[in-house]
């Protein structure tokens, strides 16, 4: 058209851009970092666990003393009973535990003492037995000591029928294996017998804490009353002296048990 200016295509290749693009930086994985956060969470873990046991029984001290000053006071005397399950892991340099997840079923019995908010529990014999997801098989024998302290006691004028609880204690737990799997033939073993041949044990010292409900059947001269509890348990020292289960040790232990306790109350 008359009178109009034409635009040509515009030439981009002079135009300068001042400013680059640098290389950025990017993320590896380490799996050596891995492990070392592992292991710092399971230790953060274990030292959480023992403070807070350790703010429970502070608590515990606390509430004893100033409920033996009370003219108020009634003392539980007697037995308990409880059938539960155990589920925990094993770290060994064996490699048929190595990782693996032990089920385990079983009961204890023990004695109980204490009065309303601070109760003490004993297990004198405790026995649980694998399932068959575990090479072998595995027995634990336990004995343990625990308190059971029920807050609700505190700010009440008369006792529910049900009261919840914190549960705290120590067990002494022996692991024994049963298997052919330290056999430098196992092809060549004996499976005719019932029993695998006996390989070793490991011993420790754990701690648990926990949670619990109790219902109170009977609450008069004398007392029945059932509950439910898990408990979450953490390894405090390792006695293991055997050359073969050496470097076999438990971790992350969780319990659930159901039980009955009953007795005298005066």
């Amino acid at each position: 058209m008359p009178g109009s200016r034409r635009l040509g295509n515009p030439d981009f290749s002079r135009i300068k851009f001042p400013l680059t693009l640098k290389k950025l930086p990017y993320w590896t994985f380490d799996s050596s970092n891995a492990n070392i956060m592992t292991t710092r969470i399971a230790d953060n873990t274990v030292k959480g666990a023992a403070y807070l046991l350790l703010f429970l029984v502070l608590i515990i001290v606390q509430v004893t003393t100033a409920q033996a000053q009370s003219p108020i006071k009634k003392t539980y005397m007697g037995f308990t009973g409880n059938f539960g399950t155990r589920t925990f892991g094993l770290n060994s340099d064996i490699d048929r535990l190595h990782n693996c997840i032990v089920n385990q079923s079983g009961g204890q019995l023990g004695v109980i003492y204490g009065n309303n908010i601070v109760r003490y529990r004993i297990g004198l014999v405790g026995y649980y037995s694998s399932g068959r997801n575990v090479p072998g098989s595995i027995d634990l024998y336990v004995n343990n000591a625990s308190v059971n302290f029920y807050p609700l006691a505190l700010i009440q004028s008369s006792l529910s029928r049900v009261q919840p609880y914190i549960n705290g204690g120590a067990s002494y737990d022996r692991l024994k294996f049963y298997g052919h799997y330290l056999s430098e033939d196992a092809q060549a073993a004996n499976y005719s017998t019932t029993r695998a041949p006996y390989l070793g044990a490991i011993k420790q010292i754990n701690g648990a804490i926990g949670t619990g409900l109790e219902i109170r059947l009977i609450e008069n001269h004398t007392f029945v009353h059932l509950f439910s509890e898990v408990r979450y348990g953490f390894q405090i020292s390792d006695l293991n002296k055997n050359s073969q289960f050496g470097n076999t040790t438990s971790s992350s232990q969780v319990r659930f048990n159901f039980g009955i306790a009953f007795g005298c109350r005066k």
